[in-house]
């Protein structure tokens, strides 16, 4: 897997970022709102007591801001 991650350091669409642990869902929105302020699009959150997974599963959650219209 660093494999891997050396390979994504050197693109020029994915970044990675420091990992942190959400201390609740005020610390979720306000880091939410640094990254897209930055300019990232989201966060993905995942039970850091699990294994990685490569793929699709139900242990990670994609968390983006929306707006109502």
């Amino acid at each position: 897997m660093l494999g891997r991650l050396e390979k994504v350091k050197t693109s020029k669409y994915i970044k990675i970022i420091k990992q942190i642990k959400v201390k609740n869902k005020e610390h979720l929105n306000e880091y939410l709102k640094i990254i897209e302020q930055k300019g990232g699009e989201g966060l993905v959150v995942r039970d850091g007591s699990l294994e990685y997974y490569a793929g699709r599963n139900n242990n990670a959650l994609k968390v983006k801001s929306y707006v109502r219209c």
